[in-house]
């Protein structure tokens, strides 16, 4: 009878992070969080803030002069 061998991997522990803000295990993956202001980027690891134009990425944080607008 054969064994299947099931090993647990958390993504959000990995250095780095693969998350900007805040990393969520889930069933065999992870979800990225955004604080409260922000939204997810297409990457579905980034942060954008709506009110500045604040983007977060993986270990820095910039700014832009333009607001972002979503739709």
């Amino acid at each position: 009878m054969d064994q299947a061998i099931i090993l647990y991997i958390d993504e959000c522990a990995q250095t780095p992070n693969p998350c900007a803000y805040k990393c969520r295990n889930v069933p065999g993956s992870f979800r990225c969080v955004c604080p409260p202001g922000t939204v997810l980027l297409g990457d579905g690891r980034s942060c954008a803030g709506l009110e500045r134009g604040h983007i977060f990425t993986n270990s820095t944080r910039h700014c832009l002069s333009a607001l972002l607008h979503r739709h």
